[in-house]
């Protein structure tokens, strides 16, 4: 600790926290953050048009806290976009209201990014809180049939205590460096929420910005203690992932990619169909497809601009995504085994 506490080290982290009704969350949050062993950071709150209390909470309790207030729920791509035009780190860390941080997070977050000058930024261990024994994701990763997947869920919590490179980090509890947003862009805000976090971290690699997990920085998640809209949640999943794979992949990979692509969409159809939710998957995927001529020019310039070839991109996507479908059900039913 001492050595990183040199005023050559000692960088500023912006905590970039969007909020949404979280007032029951809120305390908890921040406190992991006050307790830090490491102290040269900002903590930013934007909140989303809250109709509780958060706000005063917030007030009332933390005056060194930043509040932006928006006058209605933008979602979560606006939110953080917000937070991170107005800090001044040179490190952003971006945590959602329902993560706790371990007490020397920031400390571990300083030593990664000075071991590791190639990330361009940092997935971490995230435990279940109320089951801190099981990972709720070691990073991202994603799948050449066009969906992305959380690394290491349910597995025990030592089954991932090396570094790796990986796809990309989880924006519920993930550490940027600045230059990554100047060179590749914010986040999407045409998304709303969900899948933007996969779509940033899939343009940040074909910019040549690589993702590492660091198993020492460790972070507890309270599952699904906030966004409980099930209908809508996969909507926007499905209907964002569509412009996700339009937007990143070459018109080649799309091309050679496409018996996977559209088997998988036929899955998820088929996994919906017994279910109230079968027509909301059908609507995700028209209106993802049907809108995609407001993204041609995203498409473009990311393309444009890519440093990534075809064979390096390949190389970065899980191809084993049936073997990944089974897992993901089986952990479904684990998750509703746990109670979590």
């Amino acid at each position: 600790m001492e050595d990183i506490q040199t005023e050559q080290c000692k960088k500023l982290i912006s905590i970039i926290i969007p909020n949404w009704n979280g007032e029951k969350l809120l305390k908890e949050c921040i406190n992991s953050i006050l307790e830090q062993t490491y102290k040269n950071y900002e903590i930013i709150v934007v909140d989303n048009g809250s109709t509780d209390n958060s706000v005063n909470l917030i007030k009332e309790n933390y005056p060194e806290v930043k509040i932006i207030e928006l006058r209605k729920n933008y979602g979560f791509s606006v939110a953080v976009n917000k937070g991170i035009k107005n800090s001044k780190g040179e490190l952003i860390l971006l945590l959602n209201n329902d993560i706790v941080l371990k007490k020397d997070f920031l400390e571990k977050a300083i030593e990664s990014e000075i071991k590791y000058p190639e990330a361009g930024f940092f997935a971490v261990r995230i435990l279940i809180k109320d089951r801190p024994e099981f990972i709720d994701t070691a990073g991202d990763a994603f799948t050449i049939a066009g969906f992305s997947y959380k690394i290491g869920t349910l597995e025990n919590r030592d089954s991932y205590k090396k570094s790796y490179w990986c796809f990309g980090a989880c924006g519920g509890c993930a550490l940027y460096r600045r230059e990554l947003f100047e060179k590749v862009g914010l986040f999407d805000e045409d998304y709303f929420i969900f899948i933007e976090d996969v779509d940033l971290s899939f343009r940040a690699q074909l910019y040549g910005y690589k993702c590492r997990f660091v198993p020492e920085l460790i972070a507890y998640h309270k599952v699904r203690a906030t966004f409980k809209n099930k209908r809508k949640t996969i909507y926007l999943t499905y209907r964002n992932l569509i412009y996700t794979i339009y937007k990143n992949l070459p018109i080649n990979l799309i091309l050679v990619y496409s018996p996977h692509l559209i088997l998988n969409i036929l899955l998820t159809l088929i996994k919906y169909l017994p279910t109230k939710y079968f027509f909301t998957v059908i609507k995700a995927y028209f209106d993802g497809l049907v809108s995609l001529k407001k993204f041609r020019k995203k498409r473009e310039v990311i393309q444009l601009n890519k440093y990534l070839t075809n064979t390096e991109i390949h190389y970065l996507l899980d191809k084993n995504w049936i073997k990944i479908r089974i897992k993901i059900l089986k952990n479904k039913l684990k998750y509703k085994k746990l109670g979590v």
